[in-house]
């Protein structure tokens, strides 16, 4: 006797801002993680395939910028305003679409009912392979103290980035915060004085104010990854959150993470 799946369920999302919102009708079923390098920077975790036809558009069509790379299989969708990374595209044959589960208001709820210990998704094997772009020097490259180490990093498309010095990262803990935000874009922050960061192609930073006016989350404007925040607090030398998502060749499953309640910040985050 055949069994039949539950019937797919109904899920409101949008992106941060609330410029796009949609419903979509998720199926039970595990979710998908994928190591390629525009996924493990954003934090995806996706569910693939959806049809057109389970997707509804209430606000926002037509306005997320579109950004692809490699075979240009996929065409990724972000909100050019608060930068969240809402859905992919495919290109070629019959369009499908891939949702990124963090855009959902009940995303914890889908997550936690179809969690598993499924290995990635392996598209980072796929040709072309990805390379980073040249970063920029540090200068105190030939001058660090022990404990410390030059991390480089950059968005995916290479328009930003950096160079960071910081203790190195097996000796701290990298924060994971639960807020609307950080928990939308997957985000992973150490903090090192703006002083020890060299930042490449700051004009291809777009800034999104959330919760203080004095805090800009700043992501690539071309491919939409999260990759610091731009810190005024009237210091002589204020802190520079870097995402660790952005790091060049970082494992992010040996980071030890510290979890941190941000959404108590916000606890009447509505759009």
């Amino acid at each position: 006797m055949e069994t039949l799946l539950p019937e797919p369920k109904p899920y409101d999302g949008n992106c941060h801002c609330g410029g796009f919102k949609f419903t979509v009708k998720m199926p039970s079923t595990p979710y998908h993680t994928c190591d390629c390098s525009v996924c493990q920077k954003k934090g995806v975790i996706g569910m693939w395939p959806i049809e057109d036809k389970d997707i509804t558009i209430h606000q926002g069509n037509g306005t997320l910028t579109e950004y692809q790379f490699g075979r240009k299989y996929l065409t990724h969708l972000f909100c050019p305003k608060c930068g969240s990374s809402i859905m992919g595209r495919t290109n070629k044959g019959e369009t499908k679409n891939g949702i990124n589960l963090r855009m959902l208001k009940n995303f914890h709820e889908y997550y936690e009912a179809n969690k598993h210990d499924n290995p990635p998704v392996n598209f980072a094997a796929v040709e072309p392979q990805y390379k980073a772009p040249p970063f920029p020097s540090h200068p105190d490259a030939d001058n660090l103290q022990p404990d410390q180490k030059i991390y480089n990093g950059n968005c995916h498309c290479g328009a930003v980035a950096y160079a960071v010095k910081t203790k190195a990262l097996e000796e701290q803990k990298v924060m994971s915060c639960n807020c609307s935000l950080c928990s939308r874009n997957g985000d992973l922050w150490i903090y090192p004085p703006k002083s020890a960061v060299i930042l490449q192609g700051v004009d291809n930073l777009t800034d999104y104010k959330f919760l203080s006016e004095d805090s800009l989350h700043s992501f690539c404007k071309i491919c939409g990854v999260s990759v610091c925040v731009k810190v005024k607090d009237g210091e002589e030398d204020p802190v520079m959150p870097i995402n660790v998502r952005t790091m060049d060749g970082i494992d992010i499953s040996t980071l030890t993470l510290q979890e941190y309640d941000g959404a108590k910040n916000d606890p009447k985050y509505e759009v």
